[in-house]
């Protein structure tokens, strides 16, 4: 028996221990009521308490803690911010090493274009938004991976639920 799909975000929210108090009541009510959702819940209490005891949390130190944290921001930003975490870029103070960077690349992009320009090229022509198309493509293919494989995850535990 399934659970009933207008209830799926709260069911997860409640064996996730997320369900908002004002929603509990009424949740609590349908289970007394839907033996689908009840056996949805009680199959999900009991697959979390198996990854529980078999992957437990390691205890990490605060040194460790604060590494992984670390870690986790670069990555999530891409360690675009890094700069500005610093006080200094090659001995220069930030302020000014932002002011020549945005100079440089004013100048960059007026020559850009004064160069295409003079030239005779087209901007926005069908090969520059092909090469823009191509480039978001190649920034988002680890996030593709990572979506393959969550989806793969997904099947693999729905065909664990149906041989329980």
């Amino acid at each position: 028996m399934k659970a009933c799909k207008e209830y799926q975000e709260t069911l997860l929210m409640d064996v996730h221990g997320e369900l908002p108090t004002d929603r509990q009541g009424q949740w609590k009510d349908h289970l007394r009521r839907c033996e689908g959702c009840r056996t949805e819940r009680a199959g999900l209490l009991k697959l979390l308490q198996g990854v529980r005891e078999a992957f437990p949390a390691p205890e990490l130190s605060p040194i460790e803690l604060a590494s992984l944290r670390r870690a986790v921001l670069d990555r999530w930003d891409g360690g675009r911010w890094n700069l500005l975490r610093r006080r200094r870029l090659w001995g220069i103070p930030l302020a000014p090493a932002h002011a020549l960077a945005l100079a440089a690349m004013l100048l960059a992009v007026v020559g850009w274009f004064g160069f295409r320009g003079l030239w005779g090229g087209k901007a926005g022509a069908p090969e520059d938004t092909m090469l823009v198309q191509e480039l978001e493509l190649i920034r988002n293919l680890d996030l593709l991976e990572e979506m393959d494989v969550i989806q793969q995850l997904v099947q693999v535990v729905d065909h664990r639920d149906a041989k329980l």
